[in-house]
């Protein structure tokens, strides 16, 4: 009597993509946006102006995408010669 064929592991599905809301803006209008935000203290950028200056045009965004925006800008504030008063 022939043995009867092996149970096959039942494949698995690739990862479904994460379901979240769509960005409202590109990172590149959030960056315009947040240039446009009053430097916080000791001329630096603020994270908290950054965030009311991108929700003040109506844009919603997360901790994870103000936080790289910010870092974004201050690495560019941080290249920029110093200004002479």
């Amino acid at each position: 009597m022939a043995n009867p064929p092996a149970e096959v592991a039942e494949a698995r599905q690739p990862h479904s993509p994460i379901k979240g809301r769509q960005p409202s803006a590109s990172t590149p209008t959030l960056l315009v946006l947040g240039r446009a935000a009053p430097l916080g203290r000791q001329g630096r950028i603020s994270r908290r102006h950054v965030e009311a200056a991108i929700r003040a045009q109506g844009h919603p965004v997360g901790k994870d995408r103000l936080t790289e925006i910010t870092r974004r800008l201050q690495a560019e504030l941080d290249r920029t010669p110093e200004r002479v008063s």
